[in-house]
């Protein structure tokens, strides 16, 4: 999202950006993870141990997310940064971009924090249990209640979810006949 963002911003447009998009979305994921249960042979026999059985299993699987949130978190900040200068001359676009990208902001700041907490959850730093607190509750709520957060911020941030939202059928035959 944060890539597409920023390509329309500096494109005015995404036109034949959807292959680099579609990679960035699911190819290099999956190539991520499998190569992740390639790498490591040895996957443990506990059902409930969604991430890996080893501390090195979980530092391959964790550290692309973060790497690529803080990816993300650079390009919804450049963007939010830089969708308002002259240099962007089409108001449609400064409009559409505008609430679509601070919701996007807000939601890679929250999956930011989210799997920071993650790291300290799933993986194994070498701490004494009384150094630090535990972090699978609160990991867990955020990654649980992270969907809910992102219609939210994006559904509601944006303009044409909120014209959908409040007017009924009846206003916008009312309005589409007006116009």
């Amino acid at each position: 999202e944060s890539s597409a963002l920023f390509s329309g911003l500096v494109n005015g447009s995404f036109g034949g950006m959807f292959t680099f998009h579609l990679l960035i979305g699911w190819v290099i994921p999956g190539g991520m993870i499998g190569g992740c249960f390639m790498v490591v042979r040895n996957y443990g026999y506990d059902y409930r141990c969604l991430v890996g059985p080893t501390a090195g299993m979980r530092w391959l699987l964790v550290s692309p997310i973060l790497i690529s949130t803080m990816l993300a978190l650079v390009f919804a900040t450049l963007t939010c940064v830089y969708y308002g200068t002259p240099a962007v001359k089409k108001t449609v676009i400064v409009n559409e971009l505008s609430s679509a990208t601070r919701a996007n902001l807000i939601v890679s700041v929250l999956f930011l924090c989210t799997w920071l907490c993650g790291v300290f959850a799933l993986v194994d730093l070498g701490f004494d249990g009384d150094e630090i607190p535990t972090f699978n509750p609160i990991f867990q709520i955020l990654n649980a209640c992270l969907g809910i957060f992102i219609v939210a911020l994006i559904g509601f941030s944006s303009k044409h979810f909120r014209y959908c939202l409040c007017h009924s059928t009846k206003n916008r035959t009312k309005t589409k006949a007006i116009n």
